[in-house]
């Protein structure tokens, strides 16, 4: 397989899948635009499979287009990922073209298509990324579903069929990049693969250059998510109260769309601060980046993370971070380090946040390592990982580089 791999990738180029690309609204579109840029750069011609809505796209003029046309109405599924993988595997069953690799972006879309005999007449070898172990943390009985979710039945079903899913599809790929070691570590052992089949690609994120967007407060805290419950939005809210009696003028601003905001703007009701709250919604990545740079420090707390391209976002944009424990967070954010890591608890979240704000000197410090580990995450070192999943030759799956950084004081 190796040598058939090896061979066909320096004859082909690669067949892209993802739901985002034009608009990314999650890291998984950020993940799509830094690939599809790195491996145009590199010269290898790149095919992207989704749907109508995601181009045209300007400066990609290179980018052949395989449209799925447009986003279905009913699908319950995230992202409508289950009529997403139907419609790939329909489109790959009238293909003519040839490709190296193809590869999904997110791994699960690929549920209906890895294994089938139209895949293997398409391409050589078929790729699946993975962004976090999610599913593996979902609730295991309608009980956990009663506490953790605001919709316990759907979400504990839900989570079900989510594991089912992914076990079985991702078994199925001939090879697996992961986001982190962490989540390669957790689906390996929570899905019993083959260890040698999945690797680790450093992602990172391309830095856009923004004048900073007028925002209220002062100073000025930003939470980044599509999934506020899972992100640790309640834990920042819950830490507002003790941060305004330190800074008075403080304000909080959401950027991001969850079915579950109404939920939580009767918390921040409930809590006495529904004024210190601005909501966003989506924003576009131009203006997201306006926000970055207006921000004194962005929190995200998340209960569970892959690894977290929104910490990344900041560190380009030299905004201090609090995040999370859990996950692959702590494989770029380190605590004392490049940001700080807290519990996702109202009381640990205003502690972090108010050592940051009340310390310049320490968040100039977290800022510049922050800065140390994303030039350790180069566009090129990403590619080469993805490339070695691919079996192209000359390349291989690698770690990012270490960072000889010292703990800041606290």
């Amino acid at each position: 397989m190796s040598e058939r791999r090896a061979q066909k990738g320096a004859e082909g180029g690669v067949l892209l899948v993802s739901q985002q690309f034009a608009e990314p609204r999650t890291g998984i579109g950020t993940y799509t635009r830094v690939l599809v840029d790195g491996l145009l750069d590199r010269g290898i011609p790149v095919a992207l499979a989704s749907w109508e809505s995601e181009f045209p796209v300007a400066g990609h003029r290179d980018l052949a287009f395989w449209s799925l046309g447009h986003r279905p109405k009913r699908d319950r599924s995230p992202c409508s990922f289950h009529t997403f993988g139907r419609r790939v595997a329909r489109r790959l069953a009238g293909a003519t073209e040839t490709f190296a690799s193809m590869h999904f972006v997110d791994g699960r879309e690929g549920h209906a298509v890895v294994g089938r005999a139209a895949l293997t007449r398409v391409a050589a070898v078929c790729v699946g990324s993975v962004h976090g172990d999610y599913a593996l943390h979902g609730p295991k009985s309608p009980f956990q579903a009663r506490s953790a979710i605001a919709d316990p039945r759907r979400g504990f079903w839900h989570h079900i069929g989510l594991r089912r899913l992914e076990a079985r599809t991702l078994r199925r790929f001939d090879a697996l990049v992961a986001n982190s070691q962490a989540t390669r570590s957790a689906v390996v052992d929570g899905y019993e693969l083959d260890s040698q089949r999945c690797t680790v690609a450093p992602v990172t994120v391309a830095h856009r250059e923004a004048a900073p967007a007028q925002l209220d407060g002062s100073p000025r805290l930003l939470f980044v998510g599509g999934s506020f419950r899972r992100k640790g939005l309640q834990a920042v809210l819950e830490a507002l109260p003790r941060l305004r009696r330190a800074f008075p003028n403080l304000a909080l601003h959401v950027v991001g769309r969850d079915a579950e905001q109404p939920a939580f703007e009767r918390k921040a009701r409930d809590l006495r601060i529904a004024d210190a709250v601005v909501w966003h919604g989506r924003v576009d990545p131009d203006d997201c980046a306006s926000i970055f740079a207006a921000a004194d420090a962005l929190v995200v707390p998340a209960h569970s993370e892959g690894l977290g391209l929104v910490h990344l976002e900041a560190f380009a944009a030299g905004v201090p971070v609090v995040a999370g424990l859990d996950g692959g967070v702590g494989e770029i954010v380190q605590d004392g380090v490049s940001g700080l890591q807290t519990l996702t608890e109202g009381a640990e979240v205003a502690r972090a946040v108010h050592a940051i704000l009340a310390d310049p000197s320490l968040a100039r410090r977290l800022v510049e390592g922050g800065r140390t580990v994303l030039a350790s995450r180069s566009v090129d070192r990403f590619v080469d990982g993805v490339l070695g999943a691919y079996g192209f030759e000359g390349a291989e799956a690698r770690p990012p580089a270490p960072t000889d950084l010292v703990p800041a004081a606290r």
